[in-house]
């Protein structure tokens, strides 16, 4: 009698709903592939799953269950491709279905290396130096011929910056000033708007980038740290910040010193531009604090007082006055108060829904008030320190400050018109007054079909318009971009009048 017999294959249900996911990593300037690149598979923010791409950039994950997946490349040397790029964008795995291809393209690393020297080309050791981008930076110290290199550099356009270390001997008098080292920009500048740019393209190598140390005439800065009650405070740690204000790191924007037995402090070596000095004791609900900014200029500066005082609050509100016929918004917004002359300390707060708020831990001094931007239709109409108006304008702040009132409004201009030849310019507008030439005022956009464009929700008032033959890069937006004379005959002046659109026609504006 015949038996029949069964064999039964049992699969598992995971394995009925692993899929595969495959693709290749190429170099996004040569096309080649790119081996060694670490490939990471995320669910919920955790990896799940890595791989290695092979000899010819290849690579494949098997055994992946059916879900939400992102992916990460990470080799050094190169740039992970941008986050919304094809293979690094969400994808879904589904039972059943074909491998999921993921084709990644990385960009290489470029380096640059050089020296800083002193102003008799000596080498300079131990000397911080920075390669600067808008907020990207790269920090460095010179070795002891000094030499400085920076091996992973993302492309892009940098500004190198250089600093004496104190341990620097002082330069020889001149023309019998003393004199000392002053920050320097690449090649041998001071300003970071005559700096020449490092143009750092994928996968290069620039070598030799010399920076050769600027010497400067250096004043004393005196004074005397009060307590709360105007008697001398001895044993106080002082600040001297820099007025360079580019540095990422703390410590190369500051010197400190302590006060003596009768609260008297002095800086010794200080040059010519505008510098905050303050004065801090205690900890936490015991804190005492002063700051000033003062200008040197070309003499000692004395009698600087610093008198200590506990923090205090500010008041205010802010109002938005909404287009006819609709209600104001109640989102919140941010308020920044800034020491005037920069700082690494600032105060904020949030305002509430009836636009009130209130920042703590004020110390008495001179501020800098900053709202955000709420966005479209809304502009930033005044900023008033009781009923005086002082948008974009330094203020004193002391324990019972008057209130401050943030008036938004949404009834601003416009402009439309036409580019010649437009191509890629961008056109951008400045306002004619300086004090108001900042970020926040400062609109740009791109032409559209037949070199059209419209910019709208504009704060009214006088501007000039130009068609500019490419963007301002990140390093002109952190350095600030110079509006200079000759760029000026060039302008269109507009007026943007309220709930108005003003017509302008421009010519690309081609800049050195």
């Amino acid at each position: 009698m015949m038996r029949r017999v069964l064999i039964v294959f049992v699969l598992s249900i995971p394995a009925l709903l692993a899929q595969a996911i495959e693709g290749s990593v190429t170099n996004s300037v040569t096309g080649a592939p790119v081996s060694g690149v670490k490939v990471e598979i995320h669910a919920a923010g955790k990896t799940v799953s890595e791989t290695t791409t092979d000899a010819q950039g290849a690579f494949r994950i098997d055994s992946v269950s059916s879900g939400e997946y992102t992916a990460n490349f990470n080799l050094h040397g190169f740039q992970q491709p941008p986050s919304d790029a094809a293979a690094r964008k969400p994808f879904r795995l589904v039972a059943g279905g074909p491998p999921v291809r993921l084709d990644a393209q990385m960009t290489p690393m470029g380096k640059v290396s050089g020296r800083v020297v002193d102003a008799d080309g000596g080498a300079v050791s131990k000397a911080p130096v920075q390669l600067l981008s808008g907020s990207i930076g790269y920090d460095d110290t010179t070795n002891e011929e000094g030499k400085f290199s920076f091996e992973q550099v993302a492309p892009g356009s940098y500004r190198l910056w250089a600093q004496a270390p104190k341990t620097l001997k002082a330069p020889p008098l001149k023309a019998g000033e003393r004199m000392g080292w002053l920050s320097t920009f690449f090649p041998g500048v001071a300003e970071a708007s005559a700096a020449s740019k490092v143009v750092v393209r994928p996968g290069a190598e620039l070598w030799d980038q010399e920076i050769r140390l600027l010497t400067t005439p250096v004043h004393r800065v005196r004074g005397v740290v009060l307590d709360a009650g105007g008697r001398p405070a001895p044993a106080v740690r002082v600040t001297l910040g820099s007025n360079l204000g580019v540095s990422l790191k703390q410590e190369d924007r500051e010197t400190h010193t302590a006060s003596s037995e009768d609260g008297g402090f002095e800086f010794p070596d200080v040059s010519d531009g505008r510098w905050q000095l303050s004065a801090e004791t205690g900890k936490d609900d015991a804190k005492l604090r002063a700051f000033t900014a003062e200008t040197v200029t070309g003499h000692d500066l004395d009698h600087v007082q610093l008198r200590l005082a506990p923090p205090f609050s500010v008041r205010g509100t802010v109002v938005r006055e909404a287009p006819a016929g609709s209600q104001p918004q109640k989102l919140p917004i941010l308020v920044l108060v800034w020491p005037e002359g920069g700082g690494s300390t600032f105060h904020q707060a949030t305002s509430g829904p009836d636009g009130s708020f209130q920042i703590e831990g004020v110390f008495a001094g001179r501020y800098n008030i900053r709202p955000i931007q709420p966005g479209p239709p809304y502009y930033l109409a005044s900023v008033k320190l009781g009923e005086r108006d002082v948008l974009h304008q330094p203020v004193d702040l002391a324990s019972g400050a008057l209130p401050i009132t943030i008036v938004y409004k949404s009834n601003g201009g416009g402009v439309r018109g036409t580019v010649e030849n437009c191509g890629g310019a961008t056109i951008m507008l400045f306002p004619q007054d300086p004090i108001l030439r900042t970020p926040e005022f400062t609109r740009q956009a791109k032409c559209a079909e037949h070199d059209r464009f419209e910019i709208a929700n504009i704060r009214p008032g006088d501007y000039y318009a130009f068609a500019l033959d490419r963007a301002l890069g990140l390093e002109e937006m952190f350095f600030g971009f110079t509006l200079d004379q000759g760029l000026i005959n060039q302008a269109v002046k507009i007026e943007i009048r309220p709930g108005e659109f003003t017509s302008a026609d421009l010519k690309v504006t081609v800049r050195p």
